[in-house]
């Protein structure tokens, strides 16, 4: 027999089998129940309150925050106070999106018919000394909600204002001169939402701009039309460091459109080639997810010459994003092929939104905005963004940040290196 089969029954009979008939807080909300040969873990997610956010604000924004798992009696009396923890809580992104949490359940003490989810914060305070209500499975009082399918994250930001069909003939008349036209025509129209999304993302006046890994300069020149006043510098890697290169775009007739010039640097290893605090923004689109050895060091550079309160655009493809999930569930492989272009032409690692909050956090960055987004081969007539919900299973992150008063560090998290 399974021996996580007694624990999988008690827990159906205390919460039912199925989401739908699932006890909800406005912090917490259970997911799922998942039985496994070692035993039963269940999947809770946390969701940002008024009454959280004065928390994280306050008491604890240093603390460690996790969910706890506590068992009751049948009268709701505790048997097990202590139990269980999930993971962190990357509490500083928790007013920007949910973050889903696994909590292994274990073996059930005698007489036990409750059980209890709330959040604490280690060494500090539990949630309902805080004021914040726990998620109790099975216990008279509590009104059982229905969870809606559509309940999500909220839409964030307005669609593109950029017109679609114009831009995409704009950007597809030049490419670099060097780069197939047919590639070139083929990456615009299947990113162009995300290109008109990541410049919507600056601020009204970026000032000084940095665009990290700029070519094939299809961002680079939409940055260009939109802010005509704003100093852009740029920077790329083909192998070679130091010095830099020029780049022409060119039309189909040969004639020079537009040139950009880039500082050649291996953000991954060597410091980037500007004073500290130098620039106002900083974007970083689609680049993370080619590094092989330490985006760290990249993040702590970036931070380093972006002023204190300046802001910090970034995106990447989305490790969770929906087709993903089909094709895990298909028992298909979801990693990136080799590439012709060598190690830097593939996605060498790709991230999950909690990855890449503790990441972010950990160098120095303060949020501002987090939403994920379908954009591959949407139509000129699309409805891009305007979706009115967020259900974390977009192809892409997109996440705008600002750089926090205090001096970057290199803060490298356990679960990204060996």
């Amino acid at each position: 027999m399974n021996v996580a089969e007694p624990v999988t029954s008690l827990v159906r009979r205390l919460v039912g089998r199925s989401v739908p008939t699932l006890a909800r807080t406005s912090e917490l909300r259970l997911d799922e129940v998942e039985a496994r040969p070692g035993g039963v873990h269940i999947h809770v997610e946390a969701r940002s309150s008024d009454a959280l956010g004065r928390l994280i604000e306050g008491p604890w924004r240093d603390a460690e925050v996790k969910m706890g798992l506590h068992w009751l009696d049948g009268r709701g009396r505790p048997l097990v106070w202590d139990g269980q923890r999930s993971e962190r809580l990357a509490t500083r992104w928790l007013a920007l999106a949910p973050q889903r949490r696994r909590i292994p359940v274990g073996s059930p003490p005698p007489g036990a018919r409750e059980m209890q989810v709330e959040l604490v914060a280690e060494d500090v305070q539990w949630g309902h000394e805080a004021g914040l209500l726990p998620l109790r499975f099975g216990a008279p009082g509590i009104q059982h909600l229905t969870p809606s399918p559509g309940e999500r994250r909220p839409r964030g930001v307005p669609a593109p204002e950029e017109p679609a069909a114009a831009t995409r003939e704009w950007l597809t008349s030049g490419w670099p001169a060097d780069a197939p036209p047919d590639e070139m025509a083929n990456y615009v129209g299947a990113d162009l939402a995300r290109f008109l999304m990541s410049v919507q993302l600056m601020p009204e006046d970026p000032g000084r701009v940095l665009e990290v890994g700029a070519n094939p300069y299809f961002i680079s020149r939409l940055i260009r039309r939109r802010f005509p006043g704003a100093e852009l510098r740029m920077t790329n890697y083909f192998g070679l460091t130091g010095g830099s290169i020029e780049q022409e775009v060119v039309d189909a007739a040969g004639r020079v459109l537009d040139t950009f010039r880039s500082e050649l640097v291996d953000t991954e290893a060597a410091p980037l080639p500007y004073e500290s605090e130098a620039f106002d923004t900083v974007l970083l689109c689609e680049v993370i997810e080619h590094l092989v050895k330490d985006p760290v060091f990249q993040l702590a550079e970036i931070a380093r010459i972006l002023r204190p309160r300046g802001t910090f655009v970034l995106t990447t493809p989305n490790v969770a994003r929906a087709g993903n999930r089909v094709r895990l569930a298909q028992r298909q492989g979801i990693y990136d092929p080799y590439s012709r272009y060598g190690p830097h032409g593939r996605h060498n690692r790709e991230y999950t939104a909690e990855e890449l909050f503790e990441l972010v956090a950990g160098i120095g960055f303060e949020p501002m905005l987090y939403l994920t987004r379908p954009v591959h081969h949407l139509t000129p007539d699309a409805v891009w963004f305007s979706a009115a919900d967020d259900d974390g299973a977009g192809d892409y992150h997109f996440l705008v940040m600002r750089r926090g008063d205090a001096p970057p560090v290199q803060a490298r998290p356990g679960w990204l290196y060996r």
